[in-house]
């Protein structure tokens, strides 16, 4: 159970990024501390986070659990298309951006690890490194991830 503190400690606010409104529940010193960025598995929200971005915070990072496309407060396009690994890739890196970040770490949980592989696989000089959970990398397939 999370505290009161850890609960006034995380702060809601919405962004845009990559053509939508994303909501995104953040704690720490923005710019001043590294940023990590916990990515949720379906069905669930940056809620799943909570413990988990009070404690990053307190140990000297900027953490922020985005609401995936399509989930909690963040828009939800109608065309399926829109939900490509591409576009909710682009997402996390143009979330990180709209925060003043080029580079960043991420973990995720079951979809939002095998999302956090394919982010680092499209933008390599983004990501520091990966934590899955649920969901390791499968290593190369006989035909490419992407195709």
């Amino acid at each position: 159970m999370s505290s009161n503190k850890d609960k006034e400690s995380i702060q809601l606010q919405t962004i845009k990024a990559n053509g939508i409104t994303h909501r995104v529940a953040t704690s720490g010193n923005c710019g001043d501390n590294p940023l990590v960025l916990l990515l949720h598995g379906w069905p669930e929200s940056w809620y799943s986070w909570r413990h988990q971005i009070s404690a990053l915070s307190s140990n000297g990072y900027y953490a922020c659990a985005p609401d995936m496309r399509g989930y909690g407060g963040t828009d939800k396009p109608l065309e399926t298309h829109e939900y490509n690994v591409h576009k909710v890739s682009l997402d996390v890196v143009q979330i990180a951006k709209f925060l003043g970040y080029d580079r960043f770490a991420l973990i995720g949980h079951d979809f939002g690890a095998y999302l956090a592989w394919h982010v680092a696989l499209l933008f390599p000089q983004s990501v520091s490194v990966v934590i899955a959970l649920s969901v390791p990398y499968v290593g190369r397939g006989k035909c490419g991830v992407l195709t």
